[in-house]
């Protein structure tokens, strides 16, 4: 939960950031972020709910994991908020695509192969690029 607390933290700034250079951009990675963001939370509150039997506990947990992508945006509203910042966006969003895709593809992508051949997950794979694709072209 605290891994996902920190990186949630730079999602609110570059969706706050990315609102701010376009409202179309802010929309995008914003619906880009809340698509990850579901099985984020289930990997937060199933096995909280499994620790403790506790629904409650599981829900505040996401909760507050969630809560740190708008202390984030909140954070970039205040230090952030400049024309030297906002014109380094594209740097910085590019980096982090750059670092995404080479982490999905190196990392993650082999450990998809190793669970069952592997054909369920590598669909669920190619569904969140098309996904992501789509939702970049409307």
């Amino acid at each position: 939960m605290i891994s996902l607390i920190i990186h949630n933290i730079p999602e609110g700034i570059i969706t706050y950031l990315s609102g701010i250079r376009s409202y179309e951009l802010g929309i995008k990675m914003g619906c880009a972020i809340l698509l990850h963001n579901i099985p984020e939370g289930i990997c937060i509150a199933v096995p909280i709910y499994y620790a403790t039997c506790n629904k409650r506990k599981a829900i505040f947990c996401t909760f507050i994991s969630g809560c740190s992508e708008l202390l984030g945006a909140l954070l970039a509203y205040f230090f952030l908020n400049n024309k030297n910042i906002l014109s380094t966006l594209d740097y910085f969003m590019m980096l982090a695509g750059v670092l995404m895709i080479s982490l999905v593809n190196n990392e993650i992508y082999p450990k998809i192969r190793e669970y069952n051949n592997g054909r369920v997950q590598i669909k669920g794979y190619l569904a969140g690029i098309i996904i992501l694709v789509l939702l970049f072209l409307i």
